[in-house]
């Protein structure tokens, strides 16, 4: 698996050419989707790919979330994506591993200050879908994991002021053949925000804005499971603070586009290693 993240430096001149240089995190296949965020409060980016975080901007030095466990490439890691958020509301930056489809989701708290190991806590059970969206789709401020589960398509939301509660799952549509290897959401940001809107105007609410972006794909909900899920190598862009606006643009980590595939010819051809492209 090739993780790789494409950092530009916000606020550079109209006429200079970014150009790359390719840094390594590991030699190691630990995960399919990295994220970033800034762990360490220091102002920089850093990257979360599989059980470490890296400290930006250089990303040498890695810190341990939770203990490692190296996949063998030519199958499929226990961690298909990773998102961030301050699940506890206590102003650090914590990590969410979607799983393998069909397993159970867990969030890690950012220990902050005081260091020492980042504790574990259940979120969600039984998380479908081979790609998941991270979208704050009704305007509060707070990111929404978008997924299906047991035929139903929906989001699941969380309460920082009750960190050790497990996430809520609303769904959106009837029962249908949803179900653990559908891969892609399609429109589902957009369905999900005109639920959400509707509820809101129902209830006398004004409309919330319409989310920043949202994962491409296309649902195929299929009545039986695939063979083994499809999943490429993973892709994860970043950009580094707007020295203007303390601001931060968007990373995606998402799978590569092809047809599903068993693990022995899904990712025999593939790099094994994590990489991470950097604007010189």
């Amino acid at each position: 698996m090739v993780i790789v993240g494409l950092l530009n430096v916000v606020g550079l001149a109209a006429d200079k050419v970014p150009t790359f240089r390719k840094l390594q995190l590991s030699d190691k296949f630990y995960c399919e989707g990295a994220y970033y965020a800034d762990f360490n409060r220091d102002g920089k980016m850093d990257i979360v790919a599989g059980p470490f975080w890296y400290e930006g901007p250089d990303f040498q030095k890695k810190h341990e979330i939770r203990p490692p466990k190296e996949f063998d490439p030519k199958g499929y890691s226990d961690a298909f994506l990773t998102f961030t958020g301050d699940f506890n509301g206590d102003g650090w930056s914590d990590v969410l591993y979607v799983p393998f489809p069909g397993q159970d989701a867990y969030w890690y708290e950012n220990p902050g200050a005081k260091g020492g190991p980042w504790k574990k806590h259940f979120a969600l059970k039984n998380v479908g879908n081979e790609s998941p969206a991270w979208v704050d789709i009704d305007g509060d401020g707070r990111p929404k994991l978008i997924y299906n589960i047991d035929g139903y398509l929906g989001y699941a939301t969380y309460d920082p002021a009750k960190p050790d509660q497990p996430w809520v799952f609303h769904p959106i549509t009837p029962k249908g053949n949803y179900q653990r290897f559908t891969y892609g959401l399609g429109g589902a940001t957009s369905v999900a925000t005109a639920a959400s809107t509707s509820s809101k105007k129902t209830a006398g609410g004004s409309n919330p804005p319409m989310p920043s972006r949202a994962r491409p794909g296309s649902s195929i909900p299929t009545s039986s499971p695939r063979q083994a899920p499809r999943c490429s190598s993973t892709t994860s862009t970043a950009n580094t603070l707007d020295p203007a606006t303390s601001q931060a643009r968007p990373v995606s980590s998402r799978h590569a586009s092809g047809p599903a595939s068993p693990p022995s010819q899904g990712r025999g051809q593939q790099r094994r290693s994590s990489e991470v492209h950097r604007e010189d």
